[in-house]
């Protein structure tokens, strides 16, 4: 079974090079032109690009409401304070939290923990459509005071729904937080992000992850470290240093790998996918679970017959040379989740690596017989683990 693990699950001992990793040198910082999304805005970009490929004839809120037949419904709410008495409020500098009407075209989310940059438009309509329009008991919308605009904390979608509704700059009721001129608004805006959004299933682990380490969550920040120690750039936020980043498929199964086998074992294992498969973007993180396995197990092995070299990585070079690609690392997966049972046929392959007259073009000793055979890999697995094809190093 893959070792899936979830995004609160701290991990075990891991070495200084990783704890120590300065977050703020390695993740890009915030520049409000990058990084700063206006929702408003945002929403005429969608138009404008479902009119230029012809899938929408609607070019406004206003013909797509009328083309759908879209009408208000639910309570609206009342004793919100204007625009007006809230910036009044604001300019006394206490911190305050208040209930606000706040026009629609004013509002933005910072898209380093926020997915204002991944709106669900689809999403939206279809949920318009099935309430027959905007419903005002369903939305809920919380905002930081940054500057002089308004960040969406939670609420990006319902920003939407009036938009789509009202039209743009129409008023939107919002739960306000203004933090005073002192405090670290960005840091704050994150925490609150991210404690709603654990309660969310339509927020992936991986954007947990994000909102986790922005908001000073510790095992997020380990996290994070891990995947940087490792090379992994995780929705465009690490900064290069050095070595060349790579996207992985689950840093679930990462977690779940450092966790069995250690930080030292997945990153040689890592490293040897960045060198085999160089022109790759992304990493298969099931693909290095394999990896990161047979390693664990069969290291003192492959030091055995390689002496002084790696021969399991000239054996993956080799592989690779005759256009072996990561996934067929990967033995049945569809059919089951063991991944032994792609160790063993990756071991089966070596094995005759080993054997062969390949071993002395690539600098080594052929080897005389097979040299990891059922009894030697069952007394390094252990029975427990041995997979249904270990026959396959018979």
């Amino acid at each position: 079974m893959s070792k899936l693990k979830g995004n609160k699950t701290p991990f075990n001992q891991l070495p200084d090079k990783v704890t120590t990793i300065n977050l703020k040198d390695r993740l890009v910082e915030f520049n409000e032109k990058e990084h700063m999304l206006n929702i408003a805005e945002a929403t005429k970009k969608y138009f404008a690009e479902k009119t230029k490929k012809g899938k929408s004839k609607n070019l406004t809120p206003e013909s797509l409401r009328a083309d759908k037949k879209w009408h208000i419904s639910g309570s609206r709410p009342i004793n919100y304070w204007s625009e007006a008495r809230l910036k009044e409020e604001i300019s006394k500098g206490i911190p305050f939290s208040a209930s606000a009407w706040l026009p629609n075209n004013n509002i933005s989310g910072i898209i380093l923990f926020n997915r204002t940059a991944e709106i669900k438009w689809n999403n939206i309509i279809a949920n318009l459509n099935t309430r027959g329009g905007l419903f005002w008991d369903a939305l809920h919308i919380t905002v930081v005071v940054y500057k002089n605009t308004y960040v969406t904390v939670i609420g990006n979608h319902c920003i939407v729904k009036s938009i789509f509704q009202e039209g743009y700059g129409a008023l939107v009721p919002c739960n306000v937080i203004y933090l005073g001129e002192e405090a670290d608004p960005l840091t704050y805006m994150a925490k609150i992000h991210d404690s709603d959004a654990n309660k969310r299933t339509n927020q992936s682990a991986l954007d947990r992850v994000v909102s986790q380490t922005h908001a000073g969550d510790p095992i997020g920040e380990e996290t994070m470290k891990v995947m940087i120690a490792l090379g992994f750039n995780i929705k465009g936020q690490v900064k290069p240093n050095g070595l060349a980043l790579k996207t992985i498929s689950s840093h679930q199964i990462v977690k779940g790998i450092v966790n069995a086998y250690t930080f030292d074992v997945v990153e040689r294992a890592a490293n040897a996918m960045r060198k085999v498969w160089k022109t790759d973007e992304e990493i298969n993180a099931t693909a290095l679970e394999v990896l990161s396995t047979t390693l664990y197990y069969f290291a003192e092995d492959f030091k055995r017959i390689g002496k002084k070299e790696d021969v399991f990585l000239t054996f993956l070079k080799w592989k690779k040379e005759t256009l072996f690609e990561q996934k067929d690392l990967l033995v049945d997966t569809g059919k089951n989740k063991d991944p032994m049972i792609s160790v063993v046929n990756l071991i089966s392959e070596f094995n005759k690596f080993a054997c062969s007259n390949l071993m002395v073009l690539k600098g080594f000793e052929k080897q005389n017989k097979r040299p990891i055979g059922v009894g030697v890999f069952t007394n390094r697995v252990g029975d427990d683990n041995v997979p249904a094809n270990i026959g396959n190093l018979k």
